[in-house]
């Protein structure tokens, strides 16, 4: 078992430990079929190096690995 399911296996024993909530049914539902689709065993393994990507932030800025990792080398 890898990292991640194990993880999610942890994250699952938790909530099933707190009272049920349409919140939590709905995590529980989503955490199952992670788990069911092998999310686990797709992960990045430490060492590999994550695929460049862009997501938007809480203000809907677009913010990209790309720049994050510039910053990141020009600081030292």
């Amino acid at each position: 078992m890898g990292q991640v399911t194990a993880e999610l296996e942890a994250l699952r024993a938790e909530r099933a430990a707190t009272q049920a909530t349409a919140s939590s049914e709905i995590s529980e539902r989503a955490i199952r079929d992670l788990i069911a689709e092998g999310a686990g065993q797709r992960a990045l393994k430490p060492g590999q190096k994550a695929p460049l990507f862009s997501l938007p932030n809480c203000d809907g800025r677009v913010i990209r690995l790309e720049d994050l990792l510039a910053k990141r080398t020009s600081r030292g």
